[in-house]
């Protein structure tokens, strides 16, 4: 029972890993379909909005513009996500919640922390550092992992999660209740949208082979510990994992280009401290 417990984790773990690496449905976007980020406007501040919007349009808009071999990938992303639900969601979860303790608990609930709080901190993490060390790419890395997250994690992430209708699996209505709009909010899983995301916008930056193992690793425990707490079936976790990959490339292709201008667009976040409260400031200068 052990070794096919931990076939099951092997094999929902494998069923992401290798379309991120192919890009799946995430790949990069063409020149030749006008991914190129519309001109920014004047100055200030108004222009970060109006990044986040084009972007999010463009992801949305992104199948319009799709040829075969982009279909083709999507199909092979959706075909696992289906894949997932039809043969392990059941079992995985009756498996998990079979071997569930009170140490596995306290685990699952550290490790999740990195689709969440964790993730906030490594992304605020990178933006410090670099602009300490005067790293510009360490300074780039937490300010697209900052645009990926609020696309994925605000946007996009919750609209599918109320328009899919699914029914967490602690609610006891099986894996195959859905409810479009009624109030379901288990797919995707949104703390491994932002796992994905984040290790998706880090590793397109720093390309070494174990930054990819080490960030991707630690994104696909964060849809374990998910699954481990009750909140998520598998399916929920692949189907996270594919969105967060897919904005966090597509984010960090888009704000290359961008970076690409004459004069260069220059991000900045600045904290913002008074009595009472604190936060954080985003802006542009060109």
């Amino acid at each position: 029972m052990i070794q096919k417990f931990r076939f099951d984790c092997m094999a929902l773990a494998l069923s992401v890993l290798p379309l991120l690496g192919q890009g799946s449905v995430s790949s990069e976007p063409k020149a030749d379909l006008a991914a190129k980020p519309s001109d920014p406007p004047s100055k200030g501040v108004l222009a970060v909005p109006r990044i986040l919007f084009d972007d999010t349009v463009f992801i949305l808009k992104a199948p319009a513009h799709w040829d075969s071999k982009d279909w083709l990938h999507a199909g092979e992303g959706f075909a696992v996500v289906v894949g997932t639900a039809l043969l392990l969601d059941t079992h995985v979860r009756d498996e998990f919640q079979r071997h569930r303790n009170p140490q596995n608990d306290n685990l699952a609930k550290q490790i999740q922390n990195f689709g969440a709080g964790y993730a906030i901190g490594i992304v605020g993490g990178f933006w410090t550092y670099g602009k300490l060390a005067g790293n510009s790419n360490a300074v780039d890395t937490g300010l697209d992992a900052a645009e990926a997250s609020l696309i994925a994690g605000i946007v996009i992430g919750p609209f599918l999660k109320e328009a899919v209708g699914r029914s967490r699996p602690y609610q006891q209505e099986g894996a195959f209740h859905f409810r479009p709009f009624g109030g379901g909010m288990s797919a995707p899983s949104g703390h491994t949208t932002e796992a994905f995301t984040v290790a998706m916008v880090i590793s397109e930056h720093y390309p070494e082979t174990w930054v990819r193992y080490l960030t991707y690793g630690i994104a696909t425990l964060v849809g374990v510990a998910r699954i481990e707490q009750n909140a998520h079936f598998a399916s929920d976790v692949v189907s996270g994992a594919l969105l967060g990959a897919l904005v966090g490339r597509t984010v960090v292709f888009r704000n290359q280009e961008r970076r690409g201008w004459p004069g260069k667009v220059k991000l900045a976040l600045k904290p913002v401290l008074g009595a009472g409260y604190q936060g954080a400031a985003l802006s542009l200068r060109f």
